[in-house]
C-alpha cells in the first residue's frame, strides 16, 4: 500500500483493468519524457519520479508561480511549462534546464498548453485573447510566434510524429468537444473524431482522445486513418464516477500516463498492447 503525501506508489499492484498508481495527491497534466522521467506540475512545483512511482522529487521554479501544463524537450534535458504569477500577471510559458530549479521567461503573453515538437524546433501552445483561444507555435530557440487556427476555443495542442501537424481540442457549443490537426506551414484542418485531451502515439499509428460521458471521463484509442475507438481506461466496479484526463505517452509507446481521479486523484499509468 502507497503512503499518500506526494509519494510514489512503486509497490502498487495493477487495479482490475490494468491501471497502476504512479504518484498520488497530485493533479495535472503529467509528460513522460524520452530518459524515462515522468513529471507534473503541482502547486508551486515541479514534481517527478521514474515510471515505476519511487525516487520522487521536486523543483520549485519561482516560489511566486503556480506550475500547470508543462512538456519535456525531444532530448529530455529542457521542460517549458506554464506558469501563473501569483501576483497577477496572468499565465506565460517559462523553460528551466531539468534537473537545475532556475526558470527563465519564454513566451511573455497568456499562454498555455505547451508542447514540444518531436523535431526539437518548435513549441505549440494555446493563446489567450478575451474569451477566446487559438493554437500559435513558436521556434523553440527563440522568435516570432505564428498564428494557426482562428481565435476560438482551441486547446490542448499536441504534435504528430512528423513534426508538421499539430492535434487540437476545439470546443464546440452543445458542451461538445472535436479533435483536429493544422498543418503548421499550410494551416489546413482535418476534423479526426470527438473527443479533448488528445496525445498521438510517438510512431503515429494511433491518438488517444478523452471523451465525457456522463460524470466520466474516458480515455480511448483512435485510429485517425480508419476511424474506430477503443476504449482504455473507464470507470472501475464500485465508483459512481472516474476521471481519466490529459495521457502521456511512454517514449516506446508501450505505456501512458494520465491524471486521473479513482477514488483518490493523482498520475496513473496502463500498459497497452497496439497491433
Amino acid at each position: 500500500m502507497c503512503i499518500i503525501l506526494f509519494l510514489g506508489c512503486g509497490d502498487e499492484e495493477p487495479e482490475a483493468d490494468g491501471v497502476i498508481p504512479v504518484l498520488l495527491e497530485v493533479s495535472g497534466e503529467p509528460s513522460w519524457s524520452s530518459k524515462d522521467v515522468i513529471a507534473v506540475g503541482f502547486g508551486n512545483s515541479i514534481y517527478y519520479c521514474d515510471p515505476g512511482g519511487t525516487n520522487v522529487k521536486k523543483i520549485t521554479p519561482k516560489p511566486e508561480l503556480e506550475v500547470f501544463d508543462l512538456d519535456w524537450s525531444p532530448d529530455g534535458e529542457t521542460i517549458v511549462f506554464e506558469g501563473v504569477d501569483l501576483g497577477g500577471s496572468g499565465s506565460e510559458l517559462y523553460k528551466l534546464e531539468f534537473p537545475e530549479p532556475e526558470a527563465t521567461l519564454f513566451v511573455d503573453e497568456e499562454a498555455n498548453d505547451p508542447a514540444w515538437s518531436p523535431d526539437g524546433k518548435y513549441i505549440a501552445y494555446s493563446r489567450v485573447t478575451g474569451y477566446n483561444s487559438s493554437i500559435w507555435i513558436v521556434p523553440a530557440a527563440g522568435g516570432v510566434p505564428k498564428e494557426l487556427t482562428a481565435p476560438g476555443c482551441d486547446v490542448s495542442p499536441e504534435w504528430a510524429p512528423n513534426s508538421e501537424d499539430v492535434v487540437y481540442a476545439e470546443y464546440l457549443p452543445g458542451d461538445a468537444f472535436a479533435v483536429s490537426t493544422v498543418n503548421i506551414k499550410t494551416r489546413r484542418k482535418n476534423f479526426i473524431t470527438e473527443g479533448l485531451d488528445p496525445a498521438w502515439h510517438p510512431f503515429g499509428k494511433w491518438l488517444a482522445v478523452v471523451r465525457k460521458q456522463g460524470e466520466d471521463f474516458n480515455i480511448y484509442l483512435i485510429d485517425p486513418v480508419r476511424g474506430g475507438a477503443i476504449r482504455v481506461v473507464e470507470t472501475p466496479p464500485g465508483l459512481p464516477y472516474s476521471i481519466a484526463r490529459t495521457p502521456t505517452w511512454s517514449p516506446k509507446g508501450d505505456w501512458f500516463a494520465f491524471n486521473g481521479s479513482r477514488g483518490t486523484y493523482g498520475i496513473y499509468k496502463k500498459q497497452v498492447s497496439l497491433q
